[in-house]
């Protein structure tokens, strides 16, 4: 029987000028689709060369409950306050009670069976972090992106819920590298706004040295000089959640 093999293809560096012959430009070797990453309108953006979905803007949402700012803008709420419902980190609920937003810090139970809010946001209570809540995306001003260590990293992303989904993990090196564009700077699509906010610092990759798989990981850095290296695991840095791709397979 004749297996029809799917072949794999890479996608161009974005690097169209050509400043000798035989460089980058000259060839623009790669898959050239024009349209391979979509804004979905919903804080994400697909790739539609890898298959993978990415947070748009990390910064404009809190990951955990990890480096909460108060002054943090965010795109969307989860619900609105209710009572006997379990929440977890990052769930975020309107208060009813003194029209604010709030971010779950500590994963719990809502309580209780009468109708007493004995944990709401309002009082005070150590379960909830009051957030700025802004329904219009196109009124956000730019915030600053939560650090995180190496585990809380992994934690926050795979507890995150966002745009509907629920199985969003910390980025592989390979994923992180498949969205360069090496013609830009920052050496991204500008579809992901706002990188340049990040400044110096460095996005996590779930990628272990191999030297010191238990001390150091891969990271990235997309402005100015880009480039790859490997992170102390308790040093704190940003993150760009993803989900998709073929997972174990």
């Amino acid at each position: 029987m004749l297996v029809k093999r799917q072949r794999i293809q890479l996608p161009r560096t974005g690097q169209t000028t050509s400043y000798v012959d035989g460089d980058d430009g000259y060839f623009q070797a790669g898959n050239p689709r024009a349209t391979r990453f979509v804004d979905n309108g919903n804080g994400t953006i697909s790739d539609r060369a890898t298959g993978l979905q990415w947070v748009k803007q990390p910064e404009l949402i809190i990951p955990g409950a990890v480096g909460i700012d108060a002054t943090n803008l965010i795109q969307s709420a989860e619900g609105n306050w209710a009572d006997a419902t379990a929440y977890v980190l990052a769930d975020l609920v309107e208060d009813t009670t003194d029209s604010k937003f709030y971010v779950c810090v500590v994963a719990h139970t809502s309580d209780d069976a009468s109708g007493t809010d004995t944990d709401a946001p309002n009082t005070g209570s150590a379960y909830w972090r009051e957030t700025v809540w802004n329904a219009d995306a196109s009124t956000i001003a730019p915030a600053v992106p939560a650090m995180m260590t190496y585990a809380n990293a992994l934690t926050n992303c795979e507890s995150l819920s966002y745009a509907g989904f629920t199985d969003w993990r910390l980025p592989n090196i390979n994923e992180l590298l498949s969205i360069l564009d090496w013609s830009l700077n920052p050496a991204i699509n500008p579809l992901f706004t706002n990188v340049a906010a990040v400044g110096n610092n460095r996005y996590w990759s779930s990628t272990p040295r191999a030297a010191a798989p238990t001390t150091y990981n891969w990271a990235i850095r997309f402005n100015g000089d880009v480039y790859i290296q490997v992170l102390a695991v308790g040093t704190e840095t940003v993150v760009r959640p993803v989900r998709g791709g073929r997972i174990n397979g």
